[in-house]
């Protein structure tokens, strides 16, 4: 009795033993399943917050540049000054070209010349610089002297105050290099707007910022014995061009003008 007592008492002690293991591995299975949903709810909530920090960025990128870029005034004071702001840009890379015998200065000034197929310079008359024999057209000071004026009055209808006369001495330098025996030749261009940047109307003032494209004809003149020849290319840019105007006597003018190399935003 007392060997089948003991047997027993073994036998409750191992059965006793092996419920504690058994409770002990479900206690460390429930304990590390914790421990992976935790990590799971933790990244869940990371990952989250990161969505929440790069909408939030997201958001003020857009907002910040649509309020850069968002015009302002009305439907035909926006119209107008992008109208005139245009034109002060082909101007200025016309500026100084001697106007064809087919052209009124004022049109060969506000044209935007198209670029030609071949991309060696732009379509449209130009210039006779090289008569039937092979000499040079020397352009006279009687013929520098009415660009001068033809093309000012074209100046004084787009531009005024210190842009106007900035555009004027620059028309001067053109053409005061055109005439002589041995003329630097100005060429025509043209230019178009890639993106609006900014369009303010406040009253009788105007800022306005695009990015542009400007290109212009380049022609070198060659001799060799008396006899001369044109080469031909085209220089083309994109620059970042920025005008004030001003509303006067029922029109506007680029009364500020400049035109910088055109940027990567950073």
């Amino acid at each position: 009795m007392d060997h089948s007592q003991e047997l027993n008492d073994q036998v409750t002690r191992v059965e006793r033993t092996r419920k504690t293991y058994v409770r002990y591995e479900r206690s460390q299975s429930n304990q590390a399943g914790s421990r992976t949903k935790l990590a799971r709810r933790t990244r869940l909530l990371i990952a989250t917050s990161m969505l929440i920090v790069i909408a939030i960025v997201i958001a003020v990128v857009v907002f910040g540049s649509s309020q850069y870029a968002k015009m302002t005034g009305t439907p035909a004071q926006i119209r107008a000054t992008k109208r005139v702001f245009l034109a002060a840009n082909i101007l200025v890379e016309n500026l100084g070209a001697p106007t064809p015998s087919s052209e009124s200065t004022s049109t060969w000034l506000l044209t935007s010349h198209l670029i030609s197929k071949d991309r060696s310079g732009v379509v449209g008359a130009q210039y006779s610089w090289i008569d039937r024999s092979g000499r040079i057209n020397v352009v006279s000071q009687r013929r520098a002297e009415r660009e001068r004026f033809d093309q000012g009055r074209v100046i004084s209808s787009i531009f005024g105050d210190g842009a106007k006369n900035d555009t004027v001495a620059e028309m001067n330098q053109i053409i005061d290099g055109e005439v002589g025996a041995q003329p630097r030749v100005s060429a025509p261009g043209g230019a178009e707007i890639v993106k609006w940047l900014k369009v303010h109307v406040d009253g009788t003032s105007a800022q306005l910022e695009a990015d542009v494209n400007v290109w212009e004809a380049v022609l070198e003149l060659n001799n060799q014995r008396g006899k001369y020849w044109l080469t031909r290319s085209l220089n083309l840019n994109q620059v970042d061009a920025f005008a004030t105007l001003k509303f006067s006597v029922g029109r506007w003018s680029v009364v500020s003008f400049n035109q910088a190399p055109w940027q990567q935003a950073t």
